[in-house]
């Protein structure tokens, strides 16, 4: 059974008369003697009503001969109403999208005396035929070695459905994704370490020391979203998942192991109704739609965000949600915020006129973009039930969800900044002014409370000023912005601001973006999550001071 499939890269053997370079192994036959040889004596056939093809035993070539049996007048005509309804069937069944992980039934047990059959049998078991007829002694050999192939395929379907299947019963603290498997038993420390909980609510975080642990990214596979998405909302049962399997490799098969604490986790999972592969299937589909050659806007960033959005929340950001359901949200929303983001910003897009203009109407066009890719996937005729992580909320929950997601990642539209930053500070000074709680914050309910927990989210966006790691993230994005420069100067467009290489200074392009957004972004929200003025304030101020020297120096 060729597996290969049709059209497969690797099955290239051409259909050309002239092709011969596979020697003995590619014979050239005609249709007719394959059929049978009595068939054309019988009536009076010549061999060229009937076109000559290489036939090496691979699956798409054998489809294509029962397709050009049925489809040649004389040849059909010669076949009585058994044989070519049997090879309709067969062409039918073959045409399927397993075929090539199955072997048919009816194949196997006609083929000692349907000569279609054994012509089939042939091209599938490799079995040489006289043009008078089929070799019986061949034909035995080759149905019981299709039957133990038959057999084998069978294995393999239930084998898959089990795997599948189990991965979805498996208890989520013993779930782990195929990708932790891969990996070194040290990769697997090393990640286990920076995957706990109290490693994962650290404010510095570095996401690109995930990125570069060995078998975590590389050409092939790109896992840090996964690995990051899975600990934080698969949470504690990844934690618990992990140190179970690293006890395992240590030899330690106890089942009483307390490593990990249960309570410390946002335990989606159970609440939720979805199962950590389920949660995986979606972050794979995630990652792959990032755009990998984005400097800046790529599944990293996403990786960032994610964890800063978390980090916030447990600063004290979680005052702000009523319940796990928006929290599980305004996760999820840092998981595709920039999905699919072309390495340009919306400025671009309205100049150039691009569909994703022209579909979204000048209005948040990548927010709008990132959003509809996303739900393609939850939604409507393209959506895959093996990924939907809301397919276990009632109509209300997938409602207010899905809400939630959207209205965050709107938020991130760096046009609606400014408005944003006004309207926190005219209710946190309303509050203080007028407030006789001696906690402001408690008097934050409904639409207001949820206002800040997404104003979160657009804060973790452009939080790298911030950040220990600030300076590998600035050249990364200004490497970005100087791409689009070069962009717009080849369409004779104006070079957006920051997006001229020769220009723009890398020092005081960080100085100004940290003064006039960061830094407000973040003083208006240390007063909603007062851990924010010591745990992120006093890093930005020594980033300012840095950024100056470098200036006055003339570094960058």
């Amino acid at each position: 059974n060729d597996s290969s499939g049709r059209g497969s890269p690797d099955n290239k053997e051409s259909d050309s008369p002239d092709n011969n370079a596979n020697g003995s192994s590619v014979r050239r036959v005609s249709f007719a003697s394959k059929v049978g040889g009595h068939m054309l004596r019988e009536n009076s056939l010549m061999l060229s009503d009937l076109t000559e093809v290489t036939t090496p035993s691979a699956f798409g070539v054998s489809v294509d001969v029962i397709e050009s049996i049925l489809k040649c007048p004389k040849v059909s005509a010669s076949l009585n109403p058994v044989q070519k309804s049997g090879l309709e069937k067969v062409y039918r069944y073959l045409n399927q999208e397993n075929a090539s992980m199955s072997i048919p039934g009816s194949i196997i047990d006609t083929c000692e005396t349907s000569s279609v059959s054994a012509y089939l049998a042939s091209e599938f078991g490799g079995i040489s035929f006289r043009a008078s007829g089929v070799d019986g002694a061949n034909v035995a050999r080759a149905v019981k070695s299709l039957r133990k192939a038959s057999k084998a395929n069978s294995f393999i379907r239930q084998l898959s459905n089990s795997v599948a299947e189990r991965n979805e019963s498996l208890p989520p603290s013993m779930y782990l994704p195929h990708e932790w498997n891969a990996l070194s038993t040290e990769s697997k420390m090393k990640l286990q370490s920076m995957l706990s909980w109290e490693s994962l609510s650290k404010w510095n975080f570095d996401v690109f020391e995930i990125s570069k642990i060995p078998g975590v990214e590389s050409d092939e596979v790109s896992s840090t979203l996964l690995f990051l998405g899975w600990a934080i909302v698969a949470s504690p049962h990844s934690q618990k998942a992990m140190s179970n399997s690293i006890d395992i490799s240590k030899g330690n098969t106890s089942s009483d192991n307390e490593s990990v604490e249960m309570s410390n986790g946002y335990n989606f999972v159970t609440k939720f109704n979805f199962s950590p592969n389920t949660l995986c299937q979606f972050l794979r589909s995630i990652a792959a739609d990032y755009v990998r050659e984005n400097p800046y806007h790529n599944a990293i960033h996403a990786s960032d965000v994610l964890q800063t959005t978390h980090s916030i929340l447990q600063l004290g950001g979680l005052a702000f949600s009523s319940g796990s359901l928006e929290t599980y949200s305004v996760l999820l929303a840092a998981i595709i915020h920039d999905v699919g983001h072309p390495g340009k910003n919306n400025a671009y897009m309205m100049n150039t006129f691009s569909d994703l203009s022209i579909r979204y109407n000048n209005i948040s066009i990548l927010e709008n973009h990132h959003l509809a890719l996303a739900f393609s996937r939850l939604l409507g005729a393209r959506r895959q039930r093996d990924l939907d992580i809301l397919g276990g909320l009632n109509p209300h929950d997938h409602e207010t969800a899905r809400k939630i997601i959207v209205d965050s990642v709107l938020g991130t539209d760096m046009s609606r900044h400014f408005t944003s930053i006004a309207t926190l500070k005219g209710r946190l000074d309303s509050l203080e002014k007028n407030s006789s709680a001696a906690d402001p914050r408690s008097e934050w309910k409904g639409e207001e409370a949820l206002f800040v927990l997404k104003f979160i989210l657009h804060a973790a966006d452009i939080s790298n000023p911030a950040k220990k790691f600030f300076v590998e993230w600035a050249d990364l994005v200004l490497e970005e912005f100087f791409a689009q420069g070069d962009a717009e100067m080849m369409h004779g467009l104006p070079v957006s601001p920051l997006c001229h290489r020769k220009t723009t200074g890398r020092a005081e392009s960080q100085i100004g973006f940290t003064n006039f957004v960061v830094k407000p972004t973040f003083e208006q929200l240390a007063r909603c999550i007062p851990a924010i003025r010591n745990e992120v304030l006093p890093t930005i101020e020594k980033k300012l001071k840095l950024l100056e020297r470098r200036k006055m120096q003339g570094r960058c």
